[in-house]
Parts: C-alpha cells; sequence; structure tokens
C-alpha cells in the first residue's frame, strides 16, 4: 500500500510493490510513467489517490499482461464531481490540475498521463472508475486486447474519463463499455468512444459520450449502442454515432424521451445493414439525422431532423423499411426511397378505400377513412413513372410500397408465363409482347396481347 506519501519515481509492480496495489486518499505516484506491471502477471491496481504521469510520454497505469484497474470510490459521488470540478479549465496542465485536485479536498481519484491515462496491453483488462482518468495526448484509457470499462455509477455520475485522440480505445477484441459519467476527446479529430472491433456501449440516463469528431465510433466489428444520455459529434464532419460495419443503436426508451444523439450526421451505419429505434432526439447538425448506407431499418417515435433537409438518407440501397410511430417527427425528407423499401404508419388503420398520391415538391399524400398523412421525399428525386401503393401492414396499419415504371405489365407477363403462356411470334401489333396458350389446338391458337403503355 502506498499511504501517507507521494512516491516520486515509477512503481515496478513486482519488485517492491505487489499485487493488487493500494493507493490510499493519501498517497500517490508523481513520475515520468508512474506504475508499471510487467508482462510476467496480470495486475490490479486500486487507487483512491493521484496518479500522475509527467514523462513526455507518460503513461499514469500501463499493465503489460491484462489486469484490473479501480479508482475511486464506488458511490462516492461528491468525490467524483470534485475531482471532475478540479480538472475543469486546466488542460495539459497536469501538475496543476493536481494540485487543485488536492485542495479540492478530492484528492484520490485522479490517474493522468501525458500520453495516455491507462493501458492494458498482452490480455483482455478491465477499468472502474469512481473518480477522473485523463491522457492529455491521446487516449484516457486503452485497452489493447479488448475488455471492459465501467465509468461511473448511479452513485458517482461526475465520473470522468477524457483523451485527447479518445476518452476510451479499445483494440484487438470486441469491448463493452457503460458509461453514467463523462467520456469526452478534446481533439478536433477525437472520439469519445472508439472500438476498433466492435462490441457494445451504454450511455446511461444523464451521462455524455462527446468528440472533437464522432462521439462514438465501431470501425471494424459490428456492435450495439443502446443510448440514454446524450452523444455528440461536434467536429464539421463527424458523427454522433458512427458504425462502418452494420449493428443496432437505441436511442432513448419508451416513456423516457431524454435520449439525445447529435452530429454533423446524428447517426450514419455503413458497410452493412444498420437497425435504429429512436424515442428521443436524433439531429444532424449539417447532414441527415440518420444516414444508412447500406440499408437497414428505422423506427421513429421521437424526433429525426437534419439540417441539409434530410433527415433519413438511404444511399441508394432498396430493401428499406422505415416505421413511423404515432407522435413522431420528421424534421426533413426521406431521400434514395427505392422500389422494395417500405414506409409503415401504424397509427393510421389500413382500408382499400385508401388513396396515396405524390404531390408537389414530392410530398406523398396518404389518405385513409381514418384520418391522413403526409410524408415528405427527397424533393430533387425522379419518381417519373413510379406507382405508390397501399396495403395492410400485418397488424392493420398502413404500409407504402413503390413499384417502378413498367412493374405491373412485368408482373402480368409473369402470371400469363406461370398460367402455360409462351411467346409468339410478333403480330405486327405494335405490342411489347404477344403470348400464345402452348397447350391450345393448333386451329385456334388463343393469344394475348399486352399493349405498350
Amino acid at each position: 500500500m502506498i499511504s501517507g506519501e507521494t512516491v516520486t519515481q515509477t512503481v515496478t509492480l513486482g519488485s517492491g510493490y505487489g499485487s493488487p496495489l493500494t493507493i490510499a486518499s493519501t498517497g500517490g505516484v508523481n513520475a515520468g510513467n508512474a506504475i508499471f506491471g510487467p508482462a510476467n502477471n496480470s495486475w490490479t491496481v486500486t487507487s483512491q489517490g493521484t496518479v500522475i504521469a509527467t514523462g513526455a510520454f507518460g503513461i499514469g497505469i500501463d499493465l503489460l499482461a491484462g489486469g484490473l484497474v479501480v479508482n475511486g470510490l464506488n458511490g462516492g459521488a461528491a468525490v467524483a464531481a470534485n475531482a471532475a470540478a478540479a480538472l475543469q479549465g486546466w488542460g495539459s496542465n497536469t501538475a496543476a490540475a493536481a494540485s487543485n485536485l488536492g485542495a479540492s479536498g478530492a484528492a484520490g481519484a485522479l490517474i493522468t498521463g501525458t500520453l495516455i491515462g491507462v493501458e492494458i496491453s498482452g490480455g483482455a483488462g478491465t477499468v472502474v472508475n469512481y473518480g477522473a482518468i485523463v491522457g492529455t495526448s491521446l487516449f484516457g484509457v486503452h485497452l489493447y486486447a479488448g475488455g471492459i470499462i465501467i465509468n461511473g455509477a448511479a452513485g458517482a455520475p461526475a465520473a470522468l474519463i477524457t483523451g485527447g485522440d479518445s476518452g476510451i480505445n479499445i483494440t484487438g477484441a470486441a469491448g463493452t463499455v457503460n458509461n453514467f459519467g463523462a467520456i469526452e476527446a478534446t481533439g478536433a479529430t477525437g472520439v469519445g468512444v472508439f472500438l476498433d472491433l466492435g462490441g457494445n456501449i451504454a450511455n446511461q440516463a444523464g451521462a455524455l459520450i462527446s468528440g472533437g469528431a464522432d462521439g462514438i465510433m465501431l470501425f471494424d466489428g459490428t456492435g450495439t449502442v443502446t443510448n440514454l444520455g446524450t452523444v455528440s459529434g461536434v467536429g464539421q464532419s463527424g458523427g454522433g454515432i458512427d458504425l462502418d460495419l452494420g449493428g443496432v443503436i437505441v436511442n432513448g426508451a419508451a416513456g423516457a424521451l431524454a435520449g439525445l444523439v447529435s452530429g454533423a450526421v446524428g447517426i450514419a451505419v455503413y458497410g452493412a445493414a444498420g437497425a435504429v429505434t429512436n424515442y428521443g432526439t436524433i439531429a444532424g447538425a449539417a447532414g441527415a439525422g440518420i444516414y444508412l448506407g447500406a440499408g437497414g431499418q428505422i423506427v421513429n417515435f421521437g424526433t429525426i431532423s437534419g439540417e441539409n433537409g434530410t433527415a433519413i438518407d438511404f444511399g441508394q440501397v432498396g430493401g428499406n423499411a422505415v416505421v413511423i410511430e404515432a407522435g413522431s417527427v420528421l424534421e426533413g425528407a426521406i431521400a434514395n426511397f427505392q422500389p422494395g423499401d417500405t414506409l409503415d404508419l401504424p397509427f393510421l388503420s389500413f382500408s382499400s378505400a385508401g388513396t396515396v398520391a405524390l404531390g408537389v415538391n414530392n410530398v406523398l399524400n396518404v389518405t385513409e377513412p381514418g384520418g391522413s398523412f403526409a410524408i415528405a421525399l427527397d424533393p430533387a428525386q425522379s419518381f417519373a413513372g413510379d406507382v405508390f401503393h397501399l396495403a395492410n401492414d400485418g397488424n392493420g396499419g398502413t404500409l407504402i410500397t413503390e413499384d417502378p415504371p413498367g412493374a405491373g405489365n412485368l408482373a402480368l407477363l409473369g402470371q400469363f408465363a406461370a398460367a402455360g403462356f409462351a411467346p409468339a411470334a410478333d403480330q405486327g401489333s405494335g405490342a411489347v409482347a404477344s403470348y400464345v396458350l402452348t397447350h391450345a389446338t393448333p386451329s385456334a391458337p388463343p393469344v394475348l396481347t399486352i399493349p405498350d403503355h
């Protein structure tokens, strides 16, 4: 245990210091690299003090064979709040931040490094933080071989993890992040939480994940993001949530509309289909609210908006679905709606007497005996010759589909072929095709002509 003193040289675990290493609230380490765990063991460090790495490439805690780091005390909301407040405004001046932290009476919840706050490699890592972890220029926490990070708790919502490039960066395997506090990337190209090989992220009520570019990015693996708090990408080209190989996103919850995702594009999903369920607000500050480059499904109970006039953009891929629930709002158009896509209005009862018509500026007007609804499609998109249809969505609501030009005739031709008709010689009538019933008598073969219109 380190208690009642500040060690001013690197603490090497297994060399005078055992595992678990405990740092009391009155203890600390202040050195070029503060705490080092060699590759011969999986280490555990529990700290309520200050761990400060001041070297040019300083790492607060560096474990080379996996392990566990616990910073602060569960339920210590006041300690965590004091620690976070003490760090505000000090930027990269870790010495001044530590001094201010001590003066705040929260001298038990800080791990900081000029390069990285906590780094665990060589095996899966677990980090539990109730105080503050800071990596000034690179990562707040970096797990090289996957693992689990818990930031804060219901009793410690002010827990903070921050880094210049990423607040949290997990590579080598899938990662899991559960955030009750704040996770931030301060650099202009920073990502709040970066999971290289995918994984799962839960951002709890009142919690924040933000980055100079993206709030959350899952780069080379799929995953699930659940947000009850705020996820923000503040860059000019970043996204609130960016999934590069598809995945599932749930924003908010039924009866709790507080979930907010915002960025230049609110949510962007590439590479594989995405599924987004929204109960809160998803906002694109410069682009679409939601962009599904490889298609997918969106269920909206809340508000989706895009400052470029596009709420939802499907990126030229058919087979997509948008479910528009009662009371939800689309502030902007739906772009790249294609044949094979569907729009579902569960709240509007289907009737065979219903009508659908494309109006001025590509506003799709749906009228049923029980009410009407208007859906804005991209005003710059051409729907010339396309035909929109209404059907029962399977639960009594109204489903909208689109057929391309000539789809009706093509469907009829398929029916004729299935009924035993075969193509006949050109009858000189200007028809698209002439079909003759193959089992008719040779003396009087019935001929069916499909008009050219």
